[in-house]
């Protein structure tokens, strides 16, 4: 399994944002040390437009 393949996203808004934009989680989980949730999404342009067009509009 090669880590670059995934993006671990830590921010709820850009998950959900990912996820309008039709993306799916592979999954949802905790991180153990921190307790904080995240998302794993396969890394594909899909992914990487939205999370552009996340970060352009961002305020």
């Amino acid at each position: 399994m090669k880590t670059n393949n995934y993006f671990y996203c830590y921010n709820k808004l850009l998950s959900f944002y990912i996820q309008s934009k039709g993306e799916e989680p592979i999954t949802v989980a905790k991180h153990m040390k921190t307790n904080d949730v995240f998302s794993v999404f396969e890394r594909n342009t899909l992914v990487i437009n939205a999370i552009d067009e996340f970060n352009d509009n961002e305020i």
